[in-house]
């Protein structure tokens, strides 16, 4: 139980005093920054699911249309996280709290390419080997 508060607890003072967390050195530091991207991607389609709701148009080029919302909304937060943690495991992003906002936002233009990111390099490290005498 004590952990969770930890964890918690350090979600808390990640997203509400920035700079202060150095998450590479925490225990759960990848976990809470993939936890606060996901927790951006809701906060941002719940902004665009508003702006949905008042003026009819998305920023995001969603449909909200009942029960696809929803899941849209879970589903969102879930491949933010999920992207979110692909980049910090491959180092890709930096464990900050204005890069869980961008992958929070842009996860879906930056997810395929973390899949794509060890296909490329394996690749490129094939045609290295290739091309050495």
């Amino acid at each position: 139980m004590s952990s969770a508060m930890g964890l918690l607890a350090l979600l808390i003072e990640f997203l509400f005093t920035p700079g202060s967390v150095d998450l590479a050195k925490e225990q759960y530091g990848i976990g809470v920054f993939a936890i606060a991207a996901g927790l951006v991607g809701l906060v941002v389609v719940s902004a665009d699911f508003m702006l949905y709701r008042v003026r009819e148009t998305s920023v995001l080029k969603l449909s909200y249309i009942f029960p696809n919302a929803f899941l849209l909304w879970i589903f969102w937060g879930l491949g933010a996280a999920l992207g979110a943690f692909l980049g910090a495991i491959t180092d890709i992003v930096q464990l900050s709290v204005q890069s869980s906002a961008v992958v929070g936002i842009t996860w879906p233009l930056l997810l395929p390419r973390l899949v794509q990111a060890p296909e490329s390099e394996q690749a490129e490290q094939e045609a290295g080997i290739e091309d050495q005498p």
